[in-house]
């Protein structure tokens, strides 16, 4: 599966792994010992141009810290189109091999994932989604028998730091200590290995550039469209930028002390590891419609629970909506985003299958 999607990105159009770009200009600079170049739009955008059949598309920002240069180092030593195949097959392979195996009673969940059209929306862009949806589902599945493996996965994440506002507060509520110190020494090595390797101005230039991510939201209604947070909902809707992060900041709190209710009752790895997923689109303010790729294992554990104790009133509803949320993008675009509430639905279920 990972070979086949890997393929039609290839052969697919001018559009397909369009994101993927950010992610090789970066490493190219970096190999020519300029990694803040990753941070510059004019350098970055020009390298970006030279991706072969890519060079009139407009410019994908590296809006990541540095820690992720440390994963995108190895992608510009190839011609582009082979480092995208390269990068799907690496990413695809680890998301099947993760989710495949994870829960006994939906014996073809890789199937499910493949078929979760946020999979096919994030590799197309060969975004990085694919990879952190691997790393939430390793890191649930290994809570109970493997906490140091999943205080590692937890702590990669922080190449997406957004994603993991919420992770500190669930394993301190559950008492998972250990997965919670190896989270944060991880965090820590591959801080302080950027920064070796890198430079301390490279953590300078990420900081400068982050004004401009949130500019584009603020003033880009095309942007705002595909973000399916509570914010992106509210700025589609005609809301002021300071009330739209209100709201978002409003919705974080409120999940966070859901979650904590609800990890304080250690309901089991499971469905701590299904609640952080569904939590992390609620709380964080950056997402787009590829992220979605990260619901798959708590629709996946929800489906699981469903089989074995009987569905609950709304629960196949919910799945449903959570399963076909990516295609409502559609919706957005004419005034309707409705992305916001499919996921607190999905939350509710989520929250509500844990204390079953």
């Amino acid at each position: 599966m990972a070979v086949g999607i890997a393929v039609s990105i290839v052969m697919g159009g001018e559009r397909l792994a369009i994101d993927f770009r950010s992610f090789w200009a970066a490493s190219k600079l970096t190999l020519q010992h300029d990694p803040i170049g990753a941070y510059r739009p004019i350098e970055h955008y020009a390298i970006e141009r030279t991706a072969p059949g890519l060079e009139n598309v407009g410019w994908a920002a590296f809006f990541y810290p540095p820690i992720f240069l440390l994963v995108c180092l190895p992608l510009g030593l190839l011609p582009f189109w082979w480092s995208a195949v390269a990068w799907i097959v690496a990413t695809g392979t680890a998301f099947f091999a993760a989710i495949g195996p994870v829960l006994p009673r939906v014996r073809s969940a890789w199937l499910i994932a493949a078929a979760f059209p946020a999979t096919w929306m994030s590799a197309a862009s060969g975004q990085s989604s694919v990879l952190a949806a691997a790393l939430f589902t390793v890191a649930a599945r290994s809570l109970d028998r493997r906490p140091v493996l999943a205080g590692i996965c937890y702590g990669c994440l922080a190449v997406k730091p957004q994603l993991g506002l919420v992770v500190p507060i669930a394993l301190i509520a559950a008492g998972r200590w250990r997965v919670a110190a190896t989270a944060a020494l991880t965090v820590g090595m591959l801080v302080a290995l950027s920064v070796d390797l890198f430079g301390v101005d490279v953590w300078v230039a990420f900081i400068n550039i982050l004004p401009l991510a949130r500019k584009a939201i603020e003033i880009g209604d095309e942007l705002a469209i595909n973000i399916p947070t509570v914010a992106g909902a509210a700025l589609v809707l005609g809301a002021l930028p300071a009330v739209a992060a209100a709201l978002q900041v409003t919705t974080a709190l409120a999940v966070c002390v859901c979650v904590w209710a609800a990890a304080r009752r250690r309901p089991g790895a499971g469905a701590e590891g299904a609640l952080i997923c569904v939590a992390a689109m609620l709380c964080s303010p950056w997402l787009h419609f590829y992220d979605l790729t990260i619901l798959a294992f708590p629709l996946v554990w929800l489906t699981n629970e469903a089989l074995r104790r009987g569905w609950l009133p709304w629960e196949k509803v919910t799945v449903f909506a959570g399963y076909a949320l990516p295609a409502t993008i559609s919706l957005a675009i004419v005034g309707l985003p409705i992305a916001p509430l499919v996921v607190a639905a999905l939350f509710a279920a989520v929250w509500r299958a844990a204390q079953v």
